[in-house]
């Protein structure tokens, strides 16, 4: 029976594969236990006025502006409401928020339903766990329950109506389709709209009301408002003499609007250049207020000094100013080749402070040394105060040279023997110049 076993071993094979290719396409969203194919999802519910073709566990799509974010997950009725639990992936969940609006409408024409949702604008994010209220849902229509709101007459209007359309749109469906596209960002705004006055519903009571008043008002200055309608009459009368001129100065407004605009642009441009850079100088400009507060008290104190003393100082350095001018030129001419010497120098103090390197020091170098000699070489005084120290060197030659030398000559001799050279006795060997018998 092997090749019964194999058969039936190839099939179990065959059946877990197409099991798990069913699972990885199932579009149900299945939760984080379920092994390789359960994930996280962010959950909430929503209440509708009626569940019509939603069906868990189908994949009907939750969706934000066409891009599919999750799941529906179960619908349930509570006090005559559909209550649908809805799984959004956890990346999606921050662009969700507390005023979002969601709609049931069909992807196909076989009520294949998805919710649509509108993220909201509000700034707090959705939390988990959270039910939309009914206010923020809106279920798909159905044309029979449309239709079933209307009498029989208005059915049969309705049909005609549908049918002159047809006729007067045949084969332009498609244009009709792009057209009512066209429009709606039209009536999303002017939803926006409504509700702007809605809210601002006391505003405009109050505006009326006060529109009665100024018609009341002018109502009882009749004559005043003739007179102010005369004059205005005169007025566009002379309006009406400068026509020509008018309809001159609308002839170039086009070119001038350009050029303002052509300005408005480079400006605009300019402004944000200068944008960091004032953006940065808002500290100083927030500092220039106290900083003027207290330069006015300065000037207040210097003011009187200004006027008693360095008024009248000025007044009698003007002649000395005066001859100093006239001594200007003279000395410019003596002191113009001044410059030049000091760049000489310049170089000078520049070529002795040059260090090529370790190896090669400048000569700014050897300062500190001829410094240290210097002290070392009169670091000894006595009575008289420092004196030179120095170390001298001799030969026997020269020893022998400066004793036949001051043999003869008694004031050398003394000299000689005070500074204590050495003698040729103790520098030349024996043999050259032997040292005199002892006593």
């Amino acid at each position: 029976r092997v090749r019964d076993a194999l058969a039936a071993a190839l099939l179990v094979v065959l059946g877990l594969a197409t099991t798990l290719y069913i699972i990885g396409e199932q579009r149900a969203a299945l939760p984080s236990w379920v092994p390789v194919f359960g994930q996280e999802f962010f959950e909430f519910e929503a209440e509708f006025r009626t569940g019509q073709a939603i069906t868990p566990g189908q994949g009907q799509a939750v969706m934000v502006a066409g891009v599919e974010i999750g799941k529906i997950d179960s619908v349930h009725v509570e006090d005559g409401r559909a209550i649908i639990g809805l799984k959004v992936e956890p990346k999606y969940q921050p662009l969700l928020r507390e005023d979002a609006e969601l709609l049931i409408r069909p992807r196909t024409q076989l009520n294949d339903m998805v919710i649509e949702v509108d993220p909201g604008q509000s700034p707090n994010e959705l939390e988990e766990g959270t039910r939309i209220p009914l206010e923020q849902t809106e279920p798909t229509v159905q044309p029979e329950e449309f239709l079933a709101m209307l009498d029989g007459d208005t059915r049969d209007y309705l049909t005609l109506l549908l049918q002159g359309g047809a006729e007067g749109l045949r084969g332009r469906g498609e244009e009709l389709s792009q057209g009512l596209r066209r429009l709606a960002p039209f009536s999303r705004h002017v939803a926006r709209l409504n509700t702007a006055i809605a809210k601002r519903r006391e505003a405009l009571a109050g505006s009326i009301h006060a529109f009665r008043q100024l018609a009341t008002e002018l109502g009882r200055h009749n004559a005043d408002l003739a007179e102010f309608v005369s004059a205005s009459g005169e007025a566009l009368a002379g309006f009406a003499n400068q026509s020509e001129a008018i309809r001159e100065s609308l002839r170039r407004l086009p070119g001038a609007l350009a050029v303002t605009r052509g300005a408005l642009e480079e400006s605009n441009e300019l402004a944000l250049a200068a944008r960091p850079a004032l953006e940065a100088l808002t500290p100083q400009a927030r500092e220039l207020g106290p900083a003027l507060a207290s330069t006015k008290e300065f000037f207040e104190r210097t003011r009187e000094p200004i006027r008693t003393q360095i008024r009248p100082f000025v007044e009698e350095t003007k002649p000395v100013l005066r001859h100093a001018a006239q001594l200007a030129d003279p000395l410019a001419n003596t002191v113009r080749d001044f410059g030049d010497a000091l760049g000489f120098l310049n170089y000078g103090f520049n070529e002795l402070a040059y260090n090529p390197g370790p190896q090669r020091p400048g000569f700014l170098f050897y300062l500190p040394w001829l410094n240290h000699n210097l002290n070392s070489t009169f670091a000894f005084q006595d009575a008289f105060g420092p004196f030179r120290r120095a170390l001298v060197l001799v030969t026997c030659n020269s020893t022998k040279l400066a004793h036949g030398l001051v043999g003869t000559r008694e004031l050398l001799k003394t000299i000689y023997q005070a500074t204590n050279v050495p003698t040729p006795f103790e520098v030349c060997p024996p043999e050259v110049w032997p040292p005199p018998p002892g006593p």
